[in-house]
């Protein structure tokens, strides 16, 4: 299945691993995290707004869902 990204779900697992790796070893600010996908995965500038929006909102729910955001 391919979303607005046009990335299917297993390179959207990989990405989504990527981004939680790059967020947890802290060397960028995730808002700036598009150049790193598109270096790693040959995306466009296009795409890898968009999947990073869509990581970004799944990570807000899934900190939402398990109450660490109030």
């Amino acid at each position: 299945m391919r979303t607005e990204s046009g990335i299917c779900d297993e390179t959207r697992s990989l990405v989504y691993t990527f981004l939680d790796e790059l967020r947890d070893s802290g060397e960028t600010n995730m808002f700036g995290a598009g150049p790193y996908l598109r270096d790693e995965f040959g995306l466009s500038r296009h795409q890898s707004r968009i999947i990073l929006s869509e990581w970004m909102q799944d990570f807000e729910s899934g900190l939402l869902s398990q109450g660490e955001i109030s």
